[in-house]
């Protein structure tokens, strides 16, 4: 899905895919949390943390994005805080998404010879995060490029 979305639209960059899809980015101080995606009346919103650093804002917006796209009738936060329906698959696909649009396997290929944990520092995105990445690129490639050192 994101490599579809990303040639349709000739960019990775979460904002401009937001905007070609109808979806509103607000920015707001948000304490605590990074970000969210709500629908209203049919209305996808994502709202951003002001507080974030550009690079914050940039991952929260393909997260988010992840779930306007994956998960558009869904409302997370108040499944989370309303219900007892567990969200954390849908956490888990909208990280997916977000490090399938951000992070392209080439620029994955450039770190071939460190371990998750350094990609990880690199990069700033969570270990869990690279190690599917490179799953991913390992599957296409046949299993035969990448293993955590």
């Amino acid at each position: 899905m994101v490599n579809r979305l990303s040639r349709r639209y000739d960019t990775r960059n979460p904002f401009e895919l937001a905007k070609v899809k109808g979806i509103t980015v607000l920015y707001c101080d948000l304490a605590s949390i990074t970000g969210y995606y709500i629908k209203i009346k049919n209305q996808k919103i994502i709202y951003i943390n002001t507080q974030l650093s550009d690079k914050e804002q940039e991952y929260t917006c393909a997260h988010e994005l992840g779930h306007a796209l994956l998960h558009s009738a869904s409302n997370t936060p108040f499944m989370h805080t309303a219900t007892n329906f567990i969200v954390n698959k849908f956490e888990i696909e909208a990280n997916k998404f977000a490090i399938q649009l951000l992070y392209p396997d080439d620029v994955f290929m450039e770190y071939c010879n460190c371990t998750y944990f350094q990609v990880s520092q690199i990069l700033k995105i969570p270990v869990e995060l690279v190690e599917y990445k490179f799953s991913t690129i390992n599957s296409t490639l046949g299993g035969a490029y990448y293993a955590d050192l």
